[in-house]
């Protein structure tokens, strides 16, 4: 629902672009995916994880968000 909705928001990603590196991580597949998953204690999809540059977290959401919501988001997690 969100890469239909959310993702294609032109402000959207206009400011992830801008300030984030985006990368979609499948969690239920085995490997890498399942790894992170267990790392960030994901119980539910979509799970936003949120992480600066040198890899400490910062925070994570889950659950559908508009592009309303999701800009806020991202700009509480950028500053």
């Amino acid at each position: 629902m969100m890469k239909k909705k959310t993702f294609t928001d032109k402000a959207v990603g206009e400011f992830y672009n801008k300030h984030f590196v985006c990368v979609a991580i499948d969690m239920e597949k085995p490997g890498d995916g399942s790894a992170l998953a267990d790392k960030y204690s994901v119980e539910a999809y979509p799970t936003l994880i949120y992480l600066q540059s040198d890899g400490k977290f910062i925070g994570k959401a889950m659950g559908f968000r508009k592009s309303k919501e999701f800009l806020e988001m991202g700009e509480k997690n950028y500053s």
